[in-house]
């Protein structure tokens, strides 16, 4: 079984960003982003429950961060895009978004990446994947925060 489930998994995962991989200088213009910094992208729906706890953590966090070095962007990857935009409206109204959203609703960005669960977040460190932590996060504001340190630490 666990044979057959790589077996479909493997063509996906092929196409994906890599830990260690560097990210090509169209998907980095898309995600509006330079080497300059480090990128964290947060891939997120309406549909997830686990993405509706995590992005006000992320927002808070967001707001403590020096943008000159760190940069957070949300990738909403909805296929409806009036949905996507009214379920940012009401995090924003509540004031549980507060970072830069694509909505990604042509999947061009979430295919390059192809996040295996959601939410998602992707580090990307001089233009490479550093990291990516998938799921439900218990304190991923706390997480994300020791990963940023550790990273401008050089380690």
């Amino acid at each position: 079984m666990k044979k057959m489930i790589l077996t479909l998994l493997l063509p996906i995962l092929l196409d994906a960003y890599e830990l260690g991989e560097k990210i090509d200088d169209t998907m980095m213009a898309k995600l509006s982003s330079s080497q300059e910094h480090l990128v964290i992208v947060d891939f997120f729906a309406s549909w997830c429950a686990s993405c509706k706890k995590e992005i006000p953590l992320i927002s808070q966090l967001y707001s403590k961060l020096d943008k000159s070095h760190v940069k957070v962007i949300g990738v909403d990857v909805d296929d409806d895009i009036q949905e996507a935009q009214k379920f940012q409206h009401s995090l924003k109204k509540q004031q549980h978004l507060n970072f830069p959203v694509i909505n990604d609703s042509d999947h061009t960005i979430v295919k390059a990446f192809n996040p295996i669960a959601m939410p998602a977040l992707f580090f990307i460190h001089k233009g490479r994947v550093v990291k990516v932590i998938y799921g439900a996060v218990d304190a991923i504001d706390s997480v994300v925060l020791k990963e940023i340190a550790r990273m401008e630490s050089g380690r």
